[in-house]
């Protein structure tokens, strides 16, 4: 008996023309935010369903309004799913996110761009750390690499762009040891943010690197790690960067140099 009513339900759903689906599964959603709103974030993935079912509006105004509701919530069930450790899920809530994203018009304000352009690394950088914990490295690293680009450090694309890169961040990193007050923990607001996202995707390459045994690329991303980090100032990735600094000096008989940066 049950299984006969679920059948005749979805026999119903299909019988509906598109135009009447979209609106149940607005009306659907719209009920569950305004009856659980004190518990809303357990029905995230409920809620990222149904708007993306009703993101298809003919209406273009109202279709801008729900495709945002969509994009949202498939970003904070997405976030939800990164939290549970369940990367499989995660990877398919931010790649939808950035599917419906695109669909979204494109504003002329160069401010608000930037806060596009920013969220949507943010969506790439949690892709590549999902696909490293599922141990698809080369997905990892396209997502990191789009992430990076998106916030206008980009990653090197060969070893002779890594090798020219090595000296730059040097010389970086030897005007924050000499000159500390006008470098280090510079970084403010949102700016802050999107330098210790940075600092964590070049953490995560630095990683990928270490597997691969690519001496010039470690050592590159090693660095870009540290000058981001210390641009923001105190945090976890600040102490990820002195360790992973450390443990370099370390392999390369620095042991002084790797001693301060484990005081550090």
């Amino acid at each position: 008996r049950q299984q006969a009513g679920v059948i005749n339900k979805a026999v119903a759903y299909n019988l509906m023309l598109y135009s009447q689906r979209r609106q149940l599964h607005q009306a659907v959603a719209q009920w569950i935010e305004s009856n659980n709103s004190a518990n809303l974030e357990a029905y995230y993935p409920l809620l990222a369903h149904h708007w993306t079912q009703a993101a298809e509006s003919q209406d273009a105004r109202q279709q801008a309004g729900v495709i945002n509701k969509a994009v949202t919530y498939l970003e904070k069930a997405g976030e939800q799913a990164m939290q549970n450790h369940a990367s499989k899920e995660a990877i398919q809530f931010f790649t939808q996110a950035l599917e419906w994203d695109r669909r979204q018009p494109v504003s002329m304000v160069r401010a608000e761009q930037r806060q596009q352009q920013v969220r949507r690394a943010g969506w790439h950088g949690r892709l590549g750390l999902a696909h490293y914990g599922l141990g698809n490295l080369p997905e990892c690293e396209r997502n990191v690499r789009e992430a990076l680009r998106l916030l206008g450090s980009p990653l090197p694309g060969n070893t002779l762009q890594f090798i020219a890169g090595l000296l730059p961040q040097v010389l970086l990193q030897v005007l924050h040891w000499n000159f500390p007050a006008r470098f280090i923990g510079k970084a403010r607001g949102t700016n802050r943010e999107v330098t210790i996202e940075i600092a964590r995707l070049y953490e995560l390459m630095s990683r990928m690197y270490f597997y691969r045994n690519e001496t010039i690329p470690i050592v590159y991303t090693v660095l870009r790690l540290l000058n981001q980090a210390e641009k923001a100032g105190i945090s976890s990735e600040l102490a990820s960067a002195y360790a992973s600094m450390s443990v370099l000096a370390g392999f390369t008989q620095l042991h002084k140099l790797a001693e301060t940066y484990v005081s550090r």
